[in-house]
Parts: structure tokens; sequence; C-alpha cells
């Protein structure tokens, strides 16, 4: 099943990996009666579960958060569950070690659960929402929240299967691939031996390179040319061994691929260079400050924001002498003083005047110890003075002058290079992240817009989901009984709103209105999921955003939380079908599976916030940038600042942008639509050219690479592709994540030792 985190959804999953496929041939899926026999919900298959989809939540919080797609880890927790369980029945013997057909479709509903919390706005609404605010949630907090927003998907679902699944006989082409490896792996163990070991060899294939680029020893390689006086370079413009991007490019096929390497050439090559030349771009001027003063405080969306983490201010643009005028009568400081007049002097698009002087001041960069005094060499004397927590520097340090002073204080963890860069004083020049500031605008429009065009030609599945079928259904000993569904329902209502009203300050009726506008929303999600295998999470948010831009327009907070409600309900509402689906064929029961969803959501939410919160500490720094692009918190911060700050907030020119996005993604997908079959496979998809807009051209251009050696693999050996090649993709993505997610964890974890 294909699941989307942005509001990229569209009727091809162009914009979602979708899980390792299951073989196609000789299988039948007549559903088989209900099995009272054998064991099912055993605490093995649980704990598996959620074992398992606690691992694989990491890898798709940590792609979400790279290019805002996550992927259903079904058939990848099956294929691991049964080499485990073959491993450890060929230690302990069948009788004790063999894992059954339907304990392993409990397993996989649990590990589904858990791997889907990233679409709970782990990797969107939240951090948006921090970005935005300055709020963060506490880790029991976070997981709390995560969980309850799980339990409304799933409590719909309750209610749902037997109409969608029984009786309206949905596809849900996610639980029949789902049911089809089950059957075929117990059918075969050698298959399911083969396939793991080909996940597995792309695992570690992925697994070593990234460790090559971790250590260095592989590197990017940007071409040496300049586009209206941009930088190859600074647009992201580069070639890098990146094996998550390359199985990824896999997954998606060949369509999405080209259609986002086309959208990256027209965002990267073309607008991107016209922004920065034309100043509609606002570059963000950066300096060195080692604390803010005391009782300043700075608005989170403010054009002045103070980075923490990183000791830096960072003015937006050019701001007037009446702005620095007011954030000078914030604070006496001298240092606080020094870096407003530093900034003032470097007008973004102007060099220095001549005979310029400035201070700066910096921060030493790890924990003075104890017992020791910073020293100052001679020859600096007269230029450096010691601060709290720092120096303060009269004009630029050379790199002597910068090796002198770090061979003084020998604690200090920092290079010469990067201590002398922080007291130079040039103006900005071109750079991803302020270029992306300003493209963000048409490419989440162009993705916003074209979702909800495309999820609207659904429309005959979004009444179907509200009315019952004509024809009849046989018995199903598996029911759940129906005040299973109106309990879940009345405690899911009752714990969602109380969140909301407890920790985001949310009215009460506005809270229960999003709650039941979620409710209706995962109805449909659903509906649409059983038909065309896409979730469409990120379309479901945005109504439930444009609704409380009507609602409450000034509040950001009650926008991105009410419209997470719907987007992880969605997620976990058709999670929970596809899995009762793949149960309803092998005779599995539904109650259990119901109770394996609720135990993967909770292990999920546990380990996808604590993950969450070491990986993206400071999210405001940390995203919407070069290494963490995070399109999917720029989609949904971008509609909520809309509702706050007006179109008149926007950058130069950026309307204009949105209104000629608004009506690509208006025109493209009706050429789509009312195009003839064989015809639509070579148009270009509208929700990948605007996602390919917000993220990095390098990783589009990996994407790209991907999926044409995927399409070469199809044609030059396609028996052996349909066995193995999505198999590999998936081992490679977890293969990739797994590793750049401990690293990113690990420098995290130095870097609050070093401030120690």
């Amino acid at each position: 099943m294909a699941r989307d985190t942005t509001p990229a959804a569209t009727s091809t999953a162009s914009n979602s990996a979708p899980e390792p496929s299951a073989p196609t041939g000789g299988v039948s899926l007549t559903p088989l009666p209900p099995d009272l026999v054998s064991p099912q919900l055993t605490v093995r298959a649980v704990v598996t579960g959620m074992i398992l989809g606690g691992l694989l939540s990491i890898c798709n919080i940590y792609l979400g958060l790279k290019i805002g797609w996550g992927t259903n880890m079904s058939v990848t927790g099956i294929l691991l569950a049964f080499a485990f369980w073959s491993a450890v029945s060929a230690v302990l013997g069948p009788a004790r070690g063999r894992f059954n057909i339907l304990e392993n479709n409990i397993n996989q509903s649990s590990c589904s659960a858990a791997a889907a919390v990233s679409s709970a706005g782990l990797v969107a609404p939240i951090p948006a929402m921090t970005i935005m605010t300055g709020e963060t949630l506490s880790w029991p907090v976070l997981a709390l929240w995560v969980f309850a927003v799980c339990m409304v998907g799933i409590t719909v679902a309750t209610g749902l299967r037997r109409q969608m699944v029984v009786v309206d006989q949905l596809p849900f082409p996610g639980g029949i691939a789902c049911a089809q490896t089950l059957t075929e792996i117990y059918g075969k163990g050698s298959e399911a031996i083969q396939r793991v070991a080909m996940m597995g060899a792309g695992a570690l294939a992925a697994g070593a390179l990234k460790i090559l680029e971790i250590v260095k020893i592989t590197k990017a390689w940007a071409p040496d040319f300049a586009i209206r006086g941009a930088s190859a370079k600074s647009l992201s413009i580069e070639l890098e061994p990146n094996a998550l991007m390359f199985g990824v490019g896999g997954l998606i096929g060949f369509r999405a691929g080209a259609s986002m390497l086309v959208g990256s050439i027209i965002g990267w090559v073309v607008i991107a260079p016209l922004a920065y030349e034309k100043q509609w771009a606002e570059l963000t001027t950066r300096e060195s400050l080692v604390a803010l003063p005391e009782g300043v405080t700075l608005a989170p969306e403010g054009r002045m924001q103070y980075r923490a983490a990183r000791h830096f201010l960072e003015v937006r643009g050019e701001p007037s002498a009446e702005d620095y005028a007011a954030w000078r009568a914030m604070s006496p400081d001298p240092t606080w003083q020094a870096a407003l007049a530093k900034l003032e002097l470097r007008t973004p698009r102007e060099p220095l005047p001549p005979g310029a002087t400035w201070e700066t001041s910096v921060p030493f960069g790890a924990a003075l110890p104890s017992g020791t005094t910073p020293a100052i060499p001679d020859a600096l004397a007269a230029r450096v003075r010691l601060i709290d927590g720092g120096f303060v520097v009269r004009d630029a340090l050379t790199s002597a002058d910068a090796s002198a002073l770090l061979a003084a204080n020998g604690w200090m963890k920092t290079s010469a290079t990067a201590l002398a860069s922080q007291t130079l004083a040039a103006p900005p020049a071109a750079n991803f992240s302020d270029l992306l500031n300003w493209l963000i605008w048409p490419g989440v429009t162009l993705m916003v817009v074209s979702s909800l065009v495309s999820f609207s030609f659904s429309w005959r599945s979004m009444m179907r989901a509200f009315r019952g079928s004509a024809k009849g259904a046989p018995v199903d000993d598996g029911d759940l009984p129906r005040r299973w569904f109106i309990l879940g329902c009345s405690v899911a209502l009752v714990v969602a709103v109380a969140c909301q009203m407890a920790l985001f300050g949310i009215t009460w009726w506005a809270a229960t209105i999003g709650v039941l506008l979620s409710f209706v929303l995962a109805i449909v999600a659903s509906r649409v999921s059983g038909e065309t295998n896409i979730t469409p999470i990120g379309a479901m948010g945005k109504v439930t955003q444009l609704v409380f831009g009507v609602l409450a327009p000034k509040d950001a907070i009650a926008n991105l939380m009410a419209a997470n409600v719907t987007g992880g309900a969605a997620s976990q509402c058709a999670d929970l079908m596809h899995d009762f689906k793949c149960g309803y064929l092998l005779g599995g029961s539904a109650r259990k599976q119901f109770v394996a969803q609720l135990c993967g959501a909770f292990a999920g939410a546990i380990v996808g916030s604590l993950f969450y919160l070491i990986l993206v500490p400071d999210p405001a720094a940390q995203l919407l940038t070069e290494e963490w692009a995070a399109p999917a918190v720029a989609a949904w911060k971008a509609v909520a600042e809309v509702f706050l700050v007006g179109l008149d907030g926007l950058p130069p020119y950026a309307t204009t942008a949105i209104l000629v996005a608004a009506m690509l993604g208006i025109l493209l997908p009706l050429i789509e639509h009312f195009s003839p079959k064989g015809v639509r496979g070579y148009l270009p998809s509208s929700s990948s050219l605007g996602l390919a807009m917000v993220i990095a051209p390098r990783t589009t251009i990996s994407l790209f690479l991907g999926a044409l050696v995927a399409l070469c693999l199809m044609k030059a050996f396609p028996n052996w592709s349909t066995r193995f090649l999505v198999t590999i993709c998936a081992g490679i993505v977890v293969g990739d994540s797994l590793v750049g997610a401990g690293d990113a964890v690990w420098q995290v974890v130095e870097g609050v030792k070093g401030s120690k």
C-alpha cells in the first residue's frame, strides 16, 4: 500500500514508495473460512511485530524527513519474521519454534501499524508546529499524542471491515499482496529465504556505502558552472553516491522518477536562479552570537531568529532601519549591540563599505574544562577579549590568527577555518535554503492543488463510502462486534479532544469538530485506498487545514494539530483495512488483528517519538535545509502560514508564482484524467513535479538514476525483477536509513556531550 505524507497523492503511486511486491501468480484469492483452532494472537507474534515495526518506524521517519515519503513495511515485516523464526525453529525444533502463517499475519498487522506512525504527524505537522511556534513536546507527551491520533483511525476501521471487505469485496491490493506473500512463502519456504537474502544483500550494500559517505571517503561532485550568478553547488546540482534515493527511485517507478527530474530542472535550473538574480528570494544573513541576552524574546515567525544550537543570530532579507532600532532597544548588552551592528553592515546585495570595522562574539564550541582559564595570545590581545562562554573578536581573524587562538586553547573543538569564517563580514551568497524559501510556494501549491483535484476524481468512491451495498454477504464469524466500534470511537473522540485541549489549548468545540471530521475523512481515505492502493494522507490533512483556516484563521497550532488527527487517522484506518483484507483471505481473526494493530501503534508511538526527538532536537535549524528538505513539513507549514500571515506576508512575486502553480495544478490532472489510458503513462506526474521543486536536485538525480536502472532491469530480466527487484530496493532503503539514522543520532549525542 502506497502512503504519502506530503499533500501529493495522485491517481498513481508516484509520490510514495510502495511496499515490496508479492508474487502475482499461482495463488488462490478465495477467502478461507475463519480458523478457530490455530494460534494467532500469541505473545511472540505481537512482540515480533512491535519490535520490527519499531525499528522500521525509524526508517520511515528518516525517509519522511528527507523526501516526505514513507513506505508500508508489511511485506518486509513478514519476510524478516519468517526468516527469524525459521532460524529459531532450526535450533529449537519445529514443535517449539515454528511460526505459523496466522501468527505472521498478526505480526505484519502489528509491524505495519508501528512503522506507519511517521504519518501520525512526526514528519509533517509536529515539526511544522515547532518551527512556527517554538513549542516542543516532551517524549511521553509526544508519544501519548501520536498514539491518540492512531487510535482514531484504528477504531474507525473496526466499523468499516464488514462493509468494505466482506460485503463490497474491495480489492485492498496491499492486503492481497500480504496474503499472496504469506501463502507463497509458507508453501515454498525457499522462496522466502531467497527474497530475505536479496533484501539483506541490498541492506548490507547500502549500509556499507552509507558508512563510506559518513567517513567522507565518497563525496558529492558538483559541476563547475553558474546560472544567473548562482553556482551549481549553491543550487545543489550535484552527483552523489546516495543509495537511499537510488533504492527509492527503484520503488517509485520510471514515470515518477522522470517527472521529478523534469520538475527539478524547472525549479532549480530555471526558476531558482531567476529568483536569485531578480532578488525575489530573500537571503539570510547569519552572525555568530554566544548567547541571546536575558530578556530578549524573538517572535517565531519574525525576520530575526536565534539558533541556540549553532549560536547563530539570523536575519532574513533586508530589514529597515526601524527594525534595527527596535531590536537594539531590546537589550543594552554589548555583544547583542555588536551583532546587530555587524548584521546591519552586511547588506545582502552590497559589499562592505571601505574602512568598516565590526566585532563578533565567538562561542568556545566546547565545555570549558574545570580549572581551565581561556588564554588569549599576546599578538591578539588588542583584538580579542574574553566573555562568558566565548571570545569577542574585533574585525576578521586570519587563518594564522585563528590557529594561534586554538593553539592556546587546545580544548576548543573547532577548526581554524571554521573559527576564522565566523568572524568574516562578507555578504551572503546564493544558497539552497534561501532559494527554497521562495521556491517552496509554487512547489507546495502545485502539490496541494493537484492532489485535491486528483482526489476529487474519486468522488464515486467517496459516495460509496457512506452507503451500504445492496448485494448480500456471507456470514463471517470473524466480524468485530458493533459495540467495539461504538465504544472505541467514543474513547478515541474523548482522548483526542482532551489531548488537543490540554496540550495545544484548542477549544473543545474546535477539537470536537476536527475529530468528527477526521472520522469522516478516514472513511473516505480507506475507500479510496481500498480501490486504488493509495492512501491520500496529505490530501485529507489539507481538507482539515482548509476547514480550520475558516474556523480559526489566526491559530497555527489548531490548524496543524487538527489536521494532524485527520492525516494520522487516515493512515492507520487504511492500514488496518488492508490488514483486515489479508486476514479475511487467510481465515484470520479480525478481533485479534485489531488488538495487534493497537499494540503496534503503541510501540511505534514510543519508539518513533523518541527517535524523532533525538534526531531533530531543533527543527527550525535542521529542517527545510539541503540535508533535511522535509517537504511534508514545508507543505503543512506553508498552508498554515497563509492563514496566519496572509498573502501579503509572502516573499516578492511569490503570490504570482502561487497563482501560476495553482492553474497548472488544475490543468495537469485534468489532462491526465481525460487522456487515453495508453497515453497517461507518458504524461508527467503533477505531484512529482511540485515535490521536485522542494527537495535538493542531487536527491532527484539519484532518484531518477534508480528508476532508470530499475526500468532497464525490468526490460532485460523480467522474471528475476518480478521476484526480487522491489525486495532489493526495500532492503537498500532499510539499510541506508538505519545506518544514516544511527549516525544522525550519534552526532546529536556527541553534540550533547560537547556542550556539557
